[in-house]
């Protein structure tokens, strides 16, 4: 890997430039200001090169190491062998009457759950309509009722941990109100 040091500007010629900086009128500011030579920032540039050549060495060097370490290089062939090994065995496994028999098994489950996860729902939208509809109920007590509603399809239909994600799937995590009334 070679580190690209393009963006480093280099000195075109060896004259000396002198930039001039503009007297501002402040109370921190002295009347003049300091002279500053081009040769002063080629000075830096110069050791910031140095630098960044240096620190190429010491990544090249680096990299040598771990390169002509013998061990190391058998190690990292060992774990590309076993890799490339457990994959292979993956997908001979995959292709056994077996896993398909599974696999065909979960897709009709998932499919059947989806369905009744649908029906649950739809079940839900039909008891909200009948609750906000209901002219006995003030709006709070619509509110407590909807909410109820709620919570007995979560306890009924999911685990905790699945209530609570479906909770933050619908509401974005923080909502107070679950059900705002039409």
């Amino acid at each position: 890997m070679t580190i690209d040091n393009s963006h480093t500007p280099k000195p075109s010629s060896k004259k000396k430039v002198t930039f001039l900086l503009k007297p501002v009128e402040s109370k921190e500011t002295p009347s003049n200001m300091i002279v500053h030579s081009s040769e002063e920032w080629r000075k830096y540039g110069q050791q910031i090169e140095k630098g960044r050549k240096e620190q190429e060495k010491s990544f090249t060097a680096i990299q040598t190491i771990f390169e002509n370490d013998q061990e190391l290089n058998k190690l990292e062939k060992q774990i590309e062998q076993a890799v490339e090994k457990y994959n292979t065995r993956k997908k001979s496994l995959m292709e056994t009457k077996e896993f398909k028999s599974e696999q065909d098994k979960l897709e009709k489950l998932s499919s059947e759950l989806n369905e009744i996860m649908k029906l649950a729902m739809q079940h839900f939208e039909k008891e909200k309509n009948k609750i906000v509809q209901d002219k006995q109920m003030n709006a709070s007590q619509k509110q407590r009722a909807i909410q109820q509603l709620y919570q007995s399809l979560c306890n009924n239909l999911f685990t905790k941990e699945e209530s609570l994600l479906f909770h933050q799937l619908l509401f974005g995590g923080g909502a107070t109100n679950i059900i705002m009334l039409q």
